[in-house]
């Protein structure tokens, strides 16, 4: 174990007061990054945001993970095997996986991971006595006797089974995600409600505190099990700093200063300082800072509520696909990403599925193409008759949404843009008080299930899934079902086309755009690892003197 007086002599360099500076005497290599929207909460089976998922990426691990091109790869689990029905899995778990030091165990030094470990730990994520938002991941497991009536159970110290009712190819993609790492009931019996804030994993740093709105620190993990190719010890970073400033253009300023070594996102307060016209970086700061543009699993859309049973449905032109198609004819997708966002994304071209994801490049459908003659052409042919539509978006997206107004009233559409809080914007939605909104869909697992599952007719949202439109289809939905049970490629090739027909001929939505991870990154950093899924590999992270 790492001498504890060294622990506290990092703790106390890099933890100090409330604000962001660090001690520049310091020979410690502290990797220092904004998360402007904040973190809620550092428990895996809890986690709702994007935010938190990326910092518990830091601390925790599970089964497998996902490498650089998507494909899953071992992570605490040394090897798997898949049963010939699809319907057993077996995983072998490593002997070298250790719990971080924790009061929580005996002389506080964490113990070796067991299988039973996984049992306990999805175990959690299960109990309908749990709010853990992970449940659906575990929805078609087999709860026999085989299974101890859970799905799943530690067969020895070394051996994990899963057990399921019928065969999912997607499935071991779901084991990637975060809300399946391993935690010890040791610290779940001391922190109770509290393991929020006091995480335990096995990752490659783990917690030091947290001053909740300020800032977040974790320290390197020096009995992390991965070793780099010539067998040094991960992670290279002694420690990583996170603050919580919520003003964008103060962390680019502190970003400009050396103050951090990684900024995410594009803010309007900086994009025109920092990149062309063809969302690239200004040459003027090549020598000072690296850019990295990715594909990102998510797709912006215009989503309608179709469902003719709602009040707010009653004479609404939107009920008239051919309508919603002109809406879609409409709208410039390409000039859309290049003035409201600087090149950043590509426009949605084949449909609903993301530039990125495996299987994209195999689709053979064609997505709707600006052609604003054809728009007005439909909504004559609708007996469109200058009835007002109401577009409802949240505030940080006015102005991309006062573009989109603008084209539909080109064509002749009268449409009005509320823009309204987040809050009020998610309320509409699930309360059906808007039929036609702006909203995103982000990959929870790179699989297009996880995508097309928007369209499902049992996903009816807000109680039973994401299905915001309420579209139903039945032969979508046989496709989808027969989607969940393929494993042949070249079929599901098949499928993924006949879902984005559908969907173009039906039109519940209008897809906007692909998106991309933006980050920018100070110029004595290597080693990132990324991924479409917008993951933040820092465990090979280096920074120069």
């Amino acid at each position: 174990m790492r001498p504890f007086f060294v622990v506290v002599a990092l703790s106390l360099v890099i933890s100090c007061g409330t604000g962001i500076e660090e001690d520049s005497n310091s020979d410690k290599t502290v990797f220092r990054y904004n998360e402007a929207v904040g973190i809620s909460k550092l428990d895996p089976s809890r986690t709702t945001s994007f935010e938190d998922i990326i910092a518990i990426g830091h601390l925790f691990e599970g089964l497998v993970t996902l490498d650089e091109n998507l494909e899953v790869v071992p992570a605490i689990a040394s090897s798997w095997e898949i049963s010939e029905d699809g319907k057993e899995y077996t995983f072998y778990i490593r002997r070298d996986v250790y719990f971080h030091d924790n009061p929580c165990f005996a002389a506080s030094e964490g113990r070796r991971v067991l299988a039973s470990d996984f049992e306990y730990s999805f175990f959690r994520i299960v109990d309908p006595n749990e709010p853990s938002p992970g449940k659906y991941i575990f929805e078609n497991v087999a709860k026999t006797e085989e299974s101890n009536f859970i799905g799943f159970k530690a067969i020895d110290d070394r051996t994990f089974k899963i057990y399921l009712s019928k065969p999912q190819p997607s499935f071991l993609q779901m084991l990637t995600l975060k809300h399946c790492s391993v935690v010890p009931h040791e610290a779940i019996d001391m922190y109770g409600e509290d393991f929020r804030t006091n995480p335990v994993g096995t990752g490659p740093f783990k917690f030091s505190f947290w001053n909740e709105d300020v800032k977040l620190v974790l320290l390197k993990n020096d009995e992390y099990w991965r070793r780099d190719e010539v067998g040094d010890t991960l992670p290279y970073l002694d420690a990583i700093t996170i603050t919580f400033l919520p003003d964008r253009h103060q962390e680019y300023m502190q970003f400009k200063k050396g103050k951090y070594e990684m900024m995410s996102g594009l803010d309007q307060s900086f994009q025109e300082t920092l990149l062309t016209d063809l969302g690239e970086l200004k040459p003027k700061f090549d020598s000072s800072m690296i850019f990295s543009k990715i594909p990102w699993l998510k797709t912006d859309y215009l989503g309608f509520l179709v469902d003719d049973a709602k009040p707010i449905n009653e004479n609404s032109p939107l009920t008239n696909k051919l309508v919603r198609k002109a809406v879609n004819y409409a709208l410039d997708r390409d000039e859309l990403v290049t003035y409201m966002r600087k090149n950043i994304g590509k426009g949605a071209a084949k449909g609903f599925l993301p530039k990125g994801m495996p299987g994209y490049d195999q689709l053979n459908v064609t997505g709707f193409d600006y052609n604003p003659d054809t728009a007005r052409t439909l909504l004559k042919k609708a007996g469109y008759n200058g009835e007002l539509v109401k577009l409802v978006v949240a505030n940080n997206y006015k102005q991309m949404c006062n573009y989109i107004q603008r084209k539909l009233r080109e064509v002749g559409l009268n449409v009005q843009v509320d823009a309204v809080s987040k809050s009020v914007h998610r309320k509409d939605m699930a309360t059906f008080q808007t039929n036609f909104f702006l909203k995103n869909w982000t990959a929870d697992f790179p699989d297009p299930t996880n995508f097309y599952q928007l369209f499902y007719s049992k996903n009816f949202a807000p109680d039973h899934g994401p299905n915001y439109t309420h579209f139903v289809n039945s032969e979508y939905d046989r496709l989808f079902e027969e989607l969940l049970a393929e494993s042949r490629d070249t079929v599901k090739w098949e499928i993924y086309d006949r879902l984005e027909s559908i969907l173009l001929d039906d039109a519940p939505v209008v897809p906007l755009f692909y998106d991309e991870t933006v980050r920018f990154f100070s110029n004595n950093v290597s080693g990132i690892k990324a991924n479409s899924m917008n993951q933040l590999d820092l465990s090979e992270v280096r920074l120069a003197d």
